[in-house]
């Protein structure tokens, strides 16, 4: 079956933060100095919800003096302008989507760092984003609701060979789909399997498409 649609994971793949400053996790250190308990479930909460900086301290009941706050969203800030595409995500969502394949964008992340995906990528077809679906990678309905965003058939998992998926984590991009019969493939830049550049894995997807 030919592939049809290809879901990209975004940082790591797609995209690179040079020098992350990881304003909410700045927020959760806060909270510990404050007292408060890490909890398994922070970094879901985080990446489920439409949440700003200051709803995800009000969130974890965690209080930040307003100038501590204008430092952490300007890390935040100063993170979102240093984003960057890599070259070849670019070149291989050209030509995928040029062959008439669909692409979607399928990222656990926090909501302000949309901005800059659709910023970068403006012409994919959907975007996969765990704060907007309530579910993150390698959760089930996370590959699902993604697939539903592109038009892609989620009445069956078995076999599902239009469709695929890349990024540089094993458990998310690879596994995580594999489980739910998308096959996923892992993108690693230092070398080794499955792909080392997204030149290679676009050149897979379309010669797959012309037989």
């Amino acid at each position: 079956m030919p592939i049809k649609f290809v879901l990209f994971d975004a940082f790591g793949t797609l995209l690179q933060i040079p020098q992350g400053r990881h304003p909410y996790r700045q927020i959760l250190r806060e909270g510990i100095r404050q007292g408060r308990r890490p909890h398994p479930d922070d970094l879901r909460q985080i990446l489920t919800r439409n949440l700003n900086l200051a709803e995800a301290a009000e969130l974890f009941g965690i209080k930040i003096q307003s100038a501590h706050m204008a430092d952490i969203e300007g890390d935040l800030e100063a993170d979102l302008q240093s984003i960057e595409a890599f070259e070849d995500g670019l070149r291989a969502v050209e030509m995928l989507q040029a062959s008439g394949i669909k692409i979607a964008v399928a990222s656990n992340l926090a909501a302000p760092y949309a901005w800059s995906i659709r910023r970068l990528y403006p012409t994919v077809d959907a975007y996969g984003f765990s704060f907007a679906l309530g579910a993150m990678k390698p959760e089930p309905f996370f590959y699902r609701g993604t697939c539903e965003l592109l038009g892609a058939d989620t009445s069956y998992y078995s076999g599902g060979d239009n469709v695929v998926m890349i990024g540089d984590s094993e458990k998310c991009d690879r596994d995580g789909p594999n489980a739910v019969g998308i096959p996923g493939f892992l993108l690693n830049r230092q070398g080794g399997k499955d792909f080392s550049s997204l030149n290679e894995f676009s050149d897979m997807v379309l010669s797959c498409k012309r037989q």
